[in-house]
């Protein structure tokens, strides 16, 4: 990025502050406060959104929301390759709070929570640890169904982000005990998810949310086997409701069928450990050569069950 696209882009946004702040002195509101004093409290918060709702029209305010977007990529990036663990793991309460407070423009909300989302998965891949040391916050987070309203995909993405990265194999301090607390967060939500299902009147979004709670159970009881039992209990019950499932037959389908294939793997303990915790090579070619990957062991059972 050029540096006359840089002041062009500082411009845009100098301008656009100075709009809302006239704005706000008609309104005799005091935003000479920080922003970060904004954030930090739900009336001053509402106060400043309600300014931003009398410009949202504006058309520098709409030229920095095409702007943000394309900041905060370049903003990741950077931070990316800093590869300071520690300032990196707390972006994850810094992205679940602020994609929860954004200014009601669609364009800009549905293309930050897609970054949001996407940097999620990559933090974590990136740096698996920050599964346990953020623990508190992303438990807060999974287990409450409202934060799915208007964050579908964050939800998501942080739910198979735990189902993926809380394992030892990434982390030697995700103990058995924390992968069990991120299991009974899950649970309840899943059990809540089913129950909305059976009535008509539910979110559109709930069959894939749920779809995703599934997988990361089976991978969460894959590594504690005392979970096991109670992961087949629940996946079961998945399939037990499919003639309540208010959905169409295809999702339903989709959902009963996923559920099934996890609790025949999970009757297997020693398939699934293999099956659904992979080695983190396998996103290299030896995991595709080597006589211990994944392929040649399924090319393996595929000859024994055969014979």
């Amino acid at each position: 990025m050029s540096n006359n696209t840089c002041f062009e882009i500082l411009s845009f946004f100098g301008a656009s502050a100075h709009q809302v702040s006239n704005l706000s002195k008609r309104r005799s509101y005091p935003l000479c406060f920080t922003a970060w004093s904004y954030v930090s409290g739900s009336v001053r918060l509402s106060r400043l959104h309600a300014v931003l709702s009398e410009c949202l029209k504006s058309t520098r305010v709409m030229v920095c929301c095409q702007l943000v977007p394309v900041m905060l990529r370049i903003w990741f990036m950077t931070v990316l390759d800093s590869e300071d663990s520690v300032y990196l793991a707390q972006l994850i309460p810094v992205i679940i709070e602020r994609s929860g407070i954004l200014v009601a423009v669609p364009e800009l909300l549905k293309d930050v929570h897609k970054i949001f989302a996407d940097q999620i998965v990559a933090l974590m891949k990136a740096y698996p640890s920050m599964v346990t040391i953020q623990k508190v916050d992303i438990r807060e987070f999974i287990q409450t169904t409202a934060n799915m309203a208007g964050r579908v995909e964050i939800y998501c993405n942080m739910v198979y982000a735990v189902g993926e990265f809380a394992s030892p194999t990434y982390c030697v301090e995700c103990t058995s005990e924390t992968i069990g607390q991120f299991y009974e967060s899950l649970e309840v939500v899943a059990y809540e998810l089913l129950g909305q299902l059976s009535s008509q009147e539910h979110d559109s979004s709930i069959p894939k949310v749920l779809s995703t709670i599934v997988a990361a159970l089976a991978k969460l009881a894959s590594r504690c086997q005392d979970l096991i039992p109670r992961a087949i209990l629940c996946l079961t019950k998945v399939v037990k409701q499919q003639n309540v499932i208010m959905v169409n037959p295809t999702t339903k389908n989709f959902i009963v069928q996923k559920a099934a294939s996890l609790i025949a793997l999970l009757k297997n303990p020693d398939t699934a450990s293999t099956i659904l915790n992979p080695d983190p090579e396998i996103y290299t070619a030896r995991w595709h050569q080597n006589n211990t990957s994944m392929s040649t062991i399924l090319r393996g059972i595929d000859r024994f069950v055969k014979e």
